[in-house]
């Protein structure tokens, strides 16, 4: 699968990114420690690149094999690392990943094996040995929850706050309409720190409104 449009120019992440990071910085988080990144649904892991490059370890996961291909791709263009692999978020084994996604050769872009989809595979069977692992200290998930169900999008809120560390953040965006049952997302956070909510019309489709979302774990 080739991308021969691909090149080394700035990565220009989502805006809501951009005010995360600002948060950051001005509030001295994490600033004794890398601090762990879960993209869900990275598409075209503009995010994650420019995590990464601003001192993020990242995990991108994606249920499109050409997204995980282009992850890849780009990591190697601006020669970083980063994990990835091809996974819904429905799915995604929140679980067990902190133990798999551990492992440094296991889903990274700079693995010398990939499978046809462009998603890495461990070079070794992963070491499952007993051991206390963090949570995630930020979880992204833009442009997603919209696109699956509100019962599956419900589970995959609780599992972001149950899989994010304690000072963590959680930065969410997706479409809404004004009767949308996720258009008060805010009530899913209400024990968490909302730092940023906004609302805006959809420049090209008017009846569908960009709900942005932050909120830091107390």
């Amino acid at each position: 699968m080739d991308l021969i449009k691909l090149s080394s120019k700035e990565i220009e992440p989502n805006p809501i990114i951009i005010e995360a990071l600002k948060y950051i910085n001005e509030n001295s988080l994490f600033k004794d420690k890398i601090a762990k990144v879960l993209d869900i649904g990275a598409g075209d892991g503009m995010d994650s690149i420019f995590l990464v490059k601003n001192g993020f370890n990242v995990t991108a996961i994606d249920s499109s094999s050409y997204s995980i291909h282009k992850i890849n791709q780009l990591a190697k263009i601006h020669a970083i690392t980063i994990k990835s692999a091809k996974f819904d978020a429905i799915t995604f084994p929140f679980e067990t990943s902190r133990f798999v996604f551990a492992q440094p050769s296991c889903f990274s872009s700079r693995a010398s094996k990939s499978n046809l989809d462009g998603a890495q595979e461990p070079e070794h069977a992963p070491d499952f040995s007993p051991r206390v692992l963090d949570n995630y200290d930020i979880i992204i998930c833009i442009n997603v929850l919209h696109l699956i169900k509100l019962e599956e999008a419900t589970e995959l809120i609780k599992k972001m706050k149950m899989y994010t560390s304690v000072g963590g953040m959680n930065i969410v965006s997706l479409y809404i309409n004004d009767d949308s049952p996720l258009n008060n997302l805010e009530s899913f956070y209400t024990d968490w720190k909302i730092i940023h909510l906004n609302k805006s019309f959809h420049k090209v489709k008017k009846n569908k409104i960009l709900l942005e979302f932050i909120a830091v774990k107390k």
